[in-house]
């Protein structure tokens, strides 16, 4: 059955369109195993984009963070040494500020700092 009369319960063949008033029993069962094929690999997708073991973000407000950068040459490190302060999260977004610097980028684009740098453990 093609998709236009599940969607649209009518043939769409003719230049005018006729309305179907009722449903026949069999579109109706058509409709309904279509609905249920969709929403069992709907939830195969699901299941496979679980796998991948995403974690959420450790990350909150008011941590301290470093934030990568494109390295230009070899002696670039890999993050920025200057932390940076987390004013605001939406999830996967998380936005970072120092001085008059804001930074808004996902999540992954950060890394936890525990101590700050200037700052001493005992």
């Amino acid at each position: 059955m093609a998709p236009s009369i599940l969607m649209f319960s009518r043939q769409t063949e003719s230049k005018l369109p006729s309305c179907i008033s009722t449903t026949s029993p069999l579109q109706q069962h058509l409709y309904n195993k279509t609905k249920l094929t969709d929403y069992v690999k709907k939830q195969k997708m699901k299941e496979n984009a679980d796998k991948r073991n995403s974690q959420p973000s450790t990350i909150n407000i008011g941590d301290t963070v470093l934030v990568k950068q494109v390295k230009t040459n070899k002696q670039t490190p890999r993050f920025d040494p200057q932390p940076l302060i987390v004013t605001n999260k939406k999830e996967p977004m998380v936005t970072t500020s120092r001085g008059s610097m804001d930074k808004t980028r996902n999540s992954s684009f950060f890394k936890k700092v525990s101590n700050p740098p200037g700052t001493r453990s005992n």
